[in-house]
């Protein structure tokens, strides 16, 4: 070996013996116990080595450092997973609890509308109206049991469509399924030979004679295809085949399975809530003009309380019990006009006295007759208005014939103070329901349009006079009779209309919209429709709008 190099060797098996070789020459070092084994230890301490595997010394530390500092790092993820978990479930809790709070609230705006329409037409008038009320309709608070803690908030409101009060609107209130072209009476205006149902399903915009012979092939109770409809042996072929109702539907939104019938005409945005998107139609497309849904114009559900203004029962003038009938009308009336109105049961108007009362050679009514009410009553009212203006021609036992004119008509100052009365307390059937009839002052132009008799003429005065807003305020806006005294009809247009014509109503569609306290955004929305014409109302259609 060279001078100067030294082998050092370590072992564990020489804790106290230690070997010095040098080029120097071998000599044997005696044994100094732990003094050698010290000396070694700082050597390898200087060096920064490992005696015994070699490596660096304090890598095994900082290898246990790094792997500690990375499990706390793993441990932490998963905590703040676990918390981030059970923060999520938390806030899912809350906002499940807060929605099923909301939804009750919702169904309460929905037994708040019950309430108000099973009052009697008076009840109602005196809180406002059912119609642009927002003191009745607007954010009303629903409170815990204790009455002091609001839980949300609720309005109704519905869209008053172009044509009444001008463009359309929404107003916080109820709309009137009378307001709107029933389908059950198109079909009976069409069983009864007065009108046709294809007619009147073509006023409105954008429907075709297909389409309209198609909807009323699916409503009508026989399986005969009309001219331009579709039947079940349509239906039949097609890819997913299916049988047409042949009834009423039960919603408006089951048209959408006639053929020919698409979801904007028939919906437009009514999904997204109030108020509904209009569609585009043919000629008016290309004018740029927009047409409101058939939804707006056409209803399932149509009928009002044959009850008056008050709840009372009604007269009913097709009595046929004469005796009892004259006994109750002298006591809302007078006698002259309950006597009158059991000779026209038992004779019918006089046409030809009609004509000379014009040209003024009737002088007045015979006063020395009382009815005989032995004698049947052959001749029905088809309105309550039938006999106004009318004259009836009498004859007497000693053979002469007496012509007796109405005498609610024949005095105007009586005319004005019974005729209203007349019409709120009389009747023509017992039927406690009053199906078809279309309110005249809530209804859109294409509505007024396919009554039958209704000229355009007479629709843009009645529109006018709705938009004067004179006949919206107490009894006028419930009574058919201000339609004459304020000279938008006369007599004869009253007695034409009369069978298809009212001023009320008791089936009522609204959008509830529910509203959650103060310091949460979180709203529901339903469209809903209510029957009052029995009590107790009941809830007949239900559609969640979702949130918004």
């Amino acid at each position: 070996m060279d001078e100067g190099f030294r082998v050092m060797f370590c072992d564990r098996s020489l804790s106290s013996h230690s070997l010095v070789i040098s080029s120097l020459g071998r000599r044997r070092i005696p044994k100094r116990g732990l003094g050698l084994q010290d000396s070694l230890d700082a050597r390898c301490l200087k060096g920064w080595r490992n005696c015994r595997t070699g490596q660096p010394r304090g890598c095994r530390s900082g290898m246990i450092l790094i792997l500690v500092l990375a499990l706390i790092a793993v441990l932490s993820f998963a905590a703040l997973a676990v918390v981030r978990n059970l923060s999520t479930e938390n806030r899912a809790f809350v906002y499940e609890a807060d929605y099923l709070q909301l939804e009750q609230v919702l169904l309460s705006g929905v037994e708040y509308i019950k309430a108000f329409v099973e009052a009697t037409a008076e009840e109602q008038e005196a809180l406002g109206g059912p119609y642009d009320n927002p003191s009745r309709f607007e954010r009303i608070a629903v409170t815990e049991p204790s009455g002091t803690k609001p839980v949300g908030y609720v309005s109704v409101r519905s869209f008053q469509g172009e044509g009444v009060h001008g463009p359309g609107e929404v107003y916080f209130g109820l709309e009137s399924e009378n307001a709107k072209l029933s389908l059950q009476a198109i079909l009976l205006w069409e069983a009864q030979g007065v009108a046709s149902a294809r007619e009147a399903l073509l006023n409105l915009p954008g429907m075709t004679e297909a389409v309209a012979d198609s909807i009323l092939d699916w409503v009508d109770p026989d399986e005969n295809r009309r001219t331009f409809g579709a039947e079940a042996d349509y239906y039949a072929g097609l890819r997913l085949p299916y049988r047409p109702r042949n009834d009423l539907p039960v919603a408006l939104e089951e048209l959408l399975l006639v053929r020919g019938v698409g979801r904007g005409q028939l919906l437009g945005g009514l999904s997204a809530g109030v108020p509904s998107g209009p569609f585009s139609v043919g000629r008016e497309e290309a004018r740029g003009e927009r047409a409101q849904p058939w939804i707006r114009y056409l209803t399932p559900y149509s009928g009002e309380r044959n009850v008056a203004a008050d709840g009372s029962r009604r007269i009913n003038l097709n009595d046929s019990d004469l005796t009892r009938l004259h006994q109750r009308l002298a006591e809302e009336f007078f006698s002259d006009l309950a006597d009158f109105v059991i000779f026209f049961r038992q004779f019918g108007p006089d046409a030809d006295s009609v004509n000379r009362r014009v040209k003024g050679e009737l002088t007045g009514p015979g006063e020395t007759l009382t009815p005989d009410f032995n004698q049947s009553g052959s001749v029905l009212f088809r309105s309550i208005f039938d006999c106004l203006g009318q004259v009836v021609a009498v004859d007497r036992q000693d053979g002469e014939t007496v012509e007796i004119a109405c005498p609610l008509t024949s005095d105007p100052d009586r005319l004005r103070e019974f005729l209203p009365k007349w019409v709120d307390r009389t009747t023509t059937a017992e039927d406690p329901v009053i199906y078809g009839r279309i309110n005249v002052l809530r209804a859109p132009r294409e509505v007024l349009l396919a009554i039958p008799g209704m000229d355009s003429a007479l629709v843009e005065r009645i529109l006018a006079t709705a938009r004067s807003g004179g006949l919206f305020h107490g009894e006028r806006s419930r009574n058919l009779a201000w339609l004459y005294l304020e000279g938008v009809v006369t007599l004869e247009q009253l007695r034409q209309l009369g069978p298809f014509i009212t001023t009320g109503g008791d089936i009522w569609s609204a959008e509830v919209v529910a509203e959650a306290p103060e310091g949460k955004r979180m709203a529901l929305r339903a469209r809903v429709t209510v029957d009052a014409t029995r009590y107790p109302a009941r809830q007949i259609y239900w559609k969640m709008m979702g949130e918004g």
